[in-house]
């Protein structure tokens, strides 16, 4: 009877923690992120991958992914206004 009140002690202990590690560090849905952050994240992402991927460009051609990534600019600059 013991072992199982000692499991549930540490269960319960478990469950605190992880939903008390859960609210101390999780990112509200409602703060705000700049357009400038979206902008340089996004301008990090494409020149990352562009360095990094060396087929990025066999089966699109660089005119192609160039375009989505005029898109994505074009998003978020719609997004700031």
């Amino acid at each position: 009877m013991k072992f199982k009140t000692k499991m549930k002690t540490i269960s319960y202990l478990i469950l605190l923690f992880l939903v008390s590690s859960n609210l101390l560090f999780s990112q509200s849905i409602d703060d705000a992120i700049s357009y400038k952050k979206i902008l340089k994240d996004l301008v990090d992402f494409k020149n990352i991958r562009e360095s990094v991927n060396s087929g990025l460009y066999t089966y699109r051609t660089k005119k192609q992914i160039d375009s989505t990534y005029t898109w994505a600019f074009n998003e978020v600059l719609t997004i700031k206004t």
